[in-house]
Order: structure tokens, then C-alpha cells, then sequence
């Protein structure tokens, strides 16, 4: 078996890097406190 390349590791790092801010990003924007109040509301509108 080859050795995967250094530059394919350094790639996907940079990549995961990238990725998993942003999506914490789009699952709870900065102001986490106040989307999660916002959220629960919506729940709990959505229930009753």
C-alpha cells in the first residue's frame, strides 16, 4: 500500500477546519442565548 500524501491530510484538516465552524454557525448563531429562548418558544408555540 502507498502512503496517502501529506498534502491530501493537510487538505482535509483545512477542510473539517472550515466546515465545523460554519456549521455551528448555522445550528446556533453568535448569540447563542437569545436563539435558544427564541427556540424554545417556537417549540413550545408549536405544542399548545
Amino acid at each position: 500500500m502507498k502512503k496517502k500524501p501529506i498534502y491530501l491530510w493537510v487538505l482535509l484538516i483545512l477542510s473539517a477546519l472550515i466546515s465545523v465552524p460554519s456549521l455551528f454557525g448555522i445550528v446556533s448563531p453568535l448569540p447563542s442565548k437569545e436563539a435558544l429562548r427564541t427556540a424554545q418558544k417556537q417549540v413550545a408555540g408549536v405544542n399548545a
